[in-house]
């Protein structure tokens, strides 16, 4: 069952033979033919139509049953009668219909019709009844209001058997501006229970100020009929729209009409309670929410126990026993029951099978027989669910953590704007790039400061070597230490290009191995493709185990200026020897020789990548302006978003304020993450014991959007006048801690990409802000802050809300008078699933399909029952929410209702 469903219905359909107007033709099979082409139909409901009789429908549904016994379409008997007034402009009689259940007995009804007087006279100047007319008196026969309303009270009583449906329309309730007859209108609307009519009339007859006098009118329903006569009506009107040109404008003759309910006479009356809701006049089928949960489906062990942490008793699982597929309707669900049933279990173990995190299963665990636990979690395969993944689960304790105002405004900037908005969501994609390069070029600027200190290290060790390797001036030192600066420059070069070549040789492979065989058919796949044959071509990729001839030359060329190299250090230490030049002075010049190249080439290899990491640094940098303009676009968007939403949750209802949010950039939140990222780039620079508020309060004394626009130059300089103007000691730790930060532009540009990388991303420093009616919701009372909550998580948001006792911090009168309306209005944007004791919400707020769970007796193990509102056998169990029906009858007796 997945409860109260659309279909569509022709209450106002005349059968071969009909009393008056018969264009069906007179041959012998009419009945076959009417009822093939209503079978074959895709209208479900239909109202079987004659005037003052109902020997037709008798003889159409005999007929038929016999013709298609399992046929699932409905069929009820309509009695189309003739008033004796009139009040439209055309001064033409009223048409009121009475439809009836198809599961009265048909006696009744021809009992009223035997008891129902016409204004015609027969013999003896007798009024003639309904029962007793001819096929001469149809066309002219009437009722008076009065004695219909008198003879169906006669013999129906309070039987909630019939509906009166009046003609708004052609034969209808076009009232004149006579008084009279705006009195005559009101009288027979207050007898009606509906109208045919159509699209035109929807919006009248929901009003509540139709009445000429101070009553207040009750919304009514508007049912539009095919009132077909003849094949070629039912082909032209039936299930379909159909316009015809009547004095120039198109006037609607037929409209087609969905209602929501079971096909049963039961299920139509809803749309007497529900006239704005079960019945819409459309071509297409209303519209069902995108997002829906269909089913889930439980199959735990029939051992499985509970436990909760509290407690180390255990009991059984109530709902081991419930192995039956339970549906949703894509509208409204209420699961339904009392303490202890599993209600709440049940939308628990939905919200944690679909990657919820809550409560409940921290506090309970449910175990195998055995006593091995059973883990619930998206992959468990006790739990099945069909239909979407994504709900806004809202548990019992939700509400009241919503309440706090930051919870409920984090709800709506990532539920309600960043989530439905697919502008704000390419903005921050856009932020992302950018910040992407943010990050990348504060890594870029610790190279930098890295390779700096490091050059300024080897230059130094240079200045040393070359200090000791100078004291020499001696000719034949300077001929020998040149040839070993030149010998070690070759090996170092060699042995460092083998090295390339090695590594070189296994990151092409890499390369093959990472980019072979890309299957995709477009320019760059095509082109990775030739690159990668040309690689694989390469003769050491293709024979990597063949000894190069030109490999070996270059290891015995190597192997020669080591042997020269070692002649030439003997003989730089013969030289030594026979200068008498002591063992220490030998070993720091050959120290000098060797270290000296090695230092040279290191530092030209340290300056070339300082050089490459400037140069990506600057093709890095961020553009302020562009950051800006992002900023800019993104907090238009979410006003543009805030204001839908404001608007969406403006609401004229008494019970409750007004709901709104605005936004603004959360500074403090931000100064102080900033602040964190400063500390930990900086750490280094800080003096023991100095107090980090003061670095802090010094940092700020120029705000951080305003240091980017700051020449690196003239940072200090800034810093310096802030700090004589506010008096602090120059001398003080935290002012040198800062200007030895800033001495360095390096350190100017990371702090510079530390404030672009926060100020700039609005949406992580967003703070949503609250009101109810003209307070802040921060300083609201608990109970307006969980009305807010609710009302907002009802009329904003797309997917499935699932709620477990929404009724839990709510006012009574606040869910009757107000949120059971706004349920019924909101559940064809968003499908609502509520586990709920509150019979306001379950019945006032329409619901489509209601589980009610129960233990009975003293057994262990939860039962359910799937009903709708029109499930007449089983009202009794809506009953028990009011505390059954004895209960229901004193509170009606005791209110005097």
């Amino acid at each position: 069952m997945i409860g109260s469903q659309w279909r569509k219905w022709d209450l106002h359909i005349h059968t071969p033979s009909t009393k008056m107007n018969n264009n069906y033709g007179l041959i012998d099979d009419e009945l076959d033919k009417f009822s093939t082409i209503l079978e074959e139909s895709d209208v479900y409901g239909f109202g079987i139509t004659d005037y003052f009789s109902i020997d037709n429908y008798l003889k159409f549904i005999d007929f038929y049953k016999n013709k298609y016994p399992n046929s699932k379409k409905l069929f009820l008997p309509n009695i189309e009668f003739r008033l004796d007034i009139s009040v439209n402009k055309k001064s033409e009689e009223i048409n009121i219909h009475v439809i009836f259940s198809n599961t009265i007995n048909s006696g009744r009804i021809k009992t009223f019709l035997n008891n129902l007087s016409t204004h015609l006279r027969g013999e003896n100047n007798a009024k003639k009844k309904c029962s007793e007319l001819t096929d001469n008196d149809y066309s002219s026969a009437t009722v008076s209001i009065d004695d219909l309303q008198n003879c169906l009270n006669d013999i129906f009583g309070k039987d909630n058997c019939y509906l009166v449906v009046t003609a708004a329309n052609n034969a209808g309730l076009r009232p004149t501006n006579s008084p009279r007859k705006l009195t005559l209108t009101d009288e027979i609307d207050k007898v009606s229970d509906a109208f045919f009519g159509g699209t035109q009339n929807v919006e009248y007859y929901l009003k509540t100020d139709r009445y000429e006098g101070q009553k207040l009118s009750h919304p009514k329903p508007v049912i539009s009929g095919s009132d077909a006569h003849s094949y070629e009506e039912i082909n032209d009107r039936l299930g379909k729209n159909h316009n015809v040109e009547i004095e120039g404008k198109l006037v609607n003759i037929s409209e087609t009409t969905w209602i929501k309910s079971d096909l049963t006479f039961e299920g139509l009356r809803q749309i007497k309670f529900e006239p704005q809701h079960r019945i819409k006049i459309t071509i297409n089928e209303p519209r069902q929410p995108r997002r829906k949960i269909e089913s889930i489906k439980l199959n735990f062990p029939d051992d499985a126990e509970i436990k909760n942490s509290k407690s180390d008793a255990s009991q059984p699982f109530c709902l081991n026993r419930l192995k039956k597929e339970l549906h949703f309707s894509p509208y409204f669900t209420s699961i339904v029951g009392g303490r202890g049933t599993g209600k709440s279990t049940i939308i628990n173990l939905l919200a944690q099978k679909l990657g919820i995190e809550n409560k409940f299963f921290s506090e309970t665990k449910i175990y195998n027989g055995d006593g091995s636990p059973i883990t619930i979690n998206e992959s468990s395969k006790e739990i099945e669910i069909n239909g979407t993944n994504e709900i806004e689960y809202v548990s019992q304790g939700t509400i009241e953590n919503l309440a706090n105002q930051e919870n409920l405004t984090k709800l709506i900037f990532n539920e309600r704007i960043r989530l439905l908005n697919s502008d704000l969501l390419k903005l921050e994609t856009s932020l992302e790039t950018e910040y992407a390069n943010i990050e990348r070029n504060i890594f870029i600027a610790n190279e930098i400061i890295k390779d700096v200190t490091l050059k300024d290290s080897l230059s130094k060790e240079q200045a040393t070597f070359e200090a000791i390797i100078d004291s020499i001036n001696d000719a034949e030192y300077i001929e020998i230490t040149k040839r070993i600066g030149e010998i070690t420059k070759n090996i170092s070069e060699i042995e460092s290009s083998a090295k390339d070549y090695t590594e070189l040789l296994s990151e092409v492979a890499d390369l093959i191995s990472k980019y072979d065989n890309k299957d995709f058919n477009n320019y760059y796949s095509n082109r990775i493709n030739e690159i990668i044959e040309i690689l694989k071509n390469l003769e050491e990729i293709k024979e990597p185990s063949k000894e190069k001839q030109p490999i070996v030359d270059e290891e015995k060329f190597l192997e020669n200026l080591k042997k020269d190299l070692n002649d030439q250090k003997e003989k730089l230490q013969k030289f030594f020897e026979e200068k008498g030049t002591n063992e220490d002075s030998i070993q720091d010049s050959e120290m000098a020789s060797d270290k000296l190249n090695e230092i040279k080439l290191k530092y030209e290899s340290v300056n070339t990548r300082l050089q490459r990491h400037i140069k990506v640094y600057k093709t890095n940098s961020s553009d302020s302006n562009k950051l800006e303009r992002l900023r800019n676009d993104i907090i238009e968007s979410i006003d543009k978003n805030i204001v839908s939403i404001n608007e969406r949750l403006k609401t004229n209802d008494k019970n409750v304020s007004l709901i709104s949010f605005d936004h603004s950039f959360n500074v403090n939140l931000f100064l102080e993450t900033l602040f964190q990222d400063f500390i930990e780039e900086f750490e280094p620079y800080f003096l023991r014991n100095t107090p980090k508020d003061k670095i802090k309060e010094a940092l700020y004394c120029i705000q951080p959007e305003e240091v980017i626009e700051i020449e690196n130059g003239d940072i200090i300089e800034a810093f310096e006048i802030k700090f004589h103007d506010l008096g602090f000691n120059e001398d003080a730790n935290f002012v040198r801690i800062l200007i030895a930060i800033f001495s360095d532009k390096w350190n100017i540009e990371k702090y510079k990409n530390l404030i672009m990388k926060h100020y700039y991303n609005y949406p992580e420093y967003v703070k949503i802000n609250g009101k109810y009616g003209n307070r802040e919701l921060s300083s609201c009372s608990f109970g307006q802050r969980c009305t807010a909550v609710i009302v907002t998580l009802l009329m904003t948001g797309v997917k499935p809300l699932v709620i477990d006792e929404p009724e839990a911090h709510l006012d009574n009168k606040l869910v009757a008078d107000y949120l059971v309306h706004l349920i019924k209005e909101k559940k064809y944007d968003r499908q609502v699933i509520f586990a709920t004791h509150n019979s306001n919400f379950v019945v006032n707020g329409d619901s489509e399909l209601i589980h009610c769970l129960e233990i009975p007796g003293d057994k262990v193990f939860t039962e359910i029952e799937s009903i709708k509102i029109e499930t007449v056998h089983k009202r009794d169990l809506l009953l028990r929410l009011e505390g059954g029906i004895e209960a229901f009858k004193t509170r009606e007796n005791k209110y005097g209702i």
